[in-house]
């Protein structure tokens, strides 16, 4: 089991509070930190799907625990540019916001912005397609909705 797919998640959830804490009042202070965050998720996030290019699925089972009970975390070649497109993206509108002096406008902007990364992250990685397509074959009702119709 690799750590690297909970480190898209990880980094902006360290980086935020940190950013709070420590530069608050220092906006250039802040906007350093937040681009160097975002650089290092698309970092972690090209080679996570340089990982799974070749079709490798990569499994993260938040506290060890098995799917119905715990969060599983599917690194697929989907989810994988999903993440590095949401990191990309979120470089350009911090770098435009930035630019454009919407970041002086709130003061809490640059820690937000890291757990908005965090969040979106998070979603793509989380298998709840998998898990529905596993709940629906095991559900009470599943001849009536999930199976397909009879072929006579």
């Amino acid at each position: 089991m690799t750590h690297w797919l909970i480190a898209p998640v990880v980094l902006p959830a360290l980086l935020a509070p940190f950013i709070v804490l420590a530069a608050r009042y220092h906006i250039g202070i802040q906007r350093v930190l937040s681009v160097a965050g975002v650089v290092a998720l698309i970092a972690v996030a090209l080679g996570l799907a340089m990982q799974s290019a070749d079709g490798t699925i990569t499994l993260y089972r938040l506290g060890d625990w098995a799917a119905p009970f715990g969060i599983v975390l599917v690194g697929d070649r989907l989810s994988t540019l999903m993440v590095l497109l949401t990191a990309v993206l979120g470089l350009f509108v911090l770098l435009y916001a930035i630019g454009s002096g919407w970041d002086n406008r709130g003061r809490h902007f640059h820690a937000l912005f890291q757990f908005q990364l965090m969040g979106s992250s998070s979603s793509l990685w989380a298998s709840w397609a998998r898990f529905s397509r596993v709940t629906c074959s095991t559900s009470l009702f599943s001849s009536r909705f999930c199976s397909s119709p009879p072929t006579d």
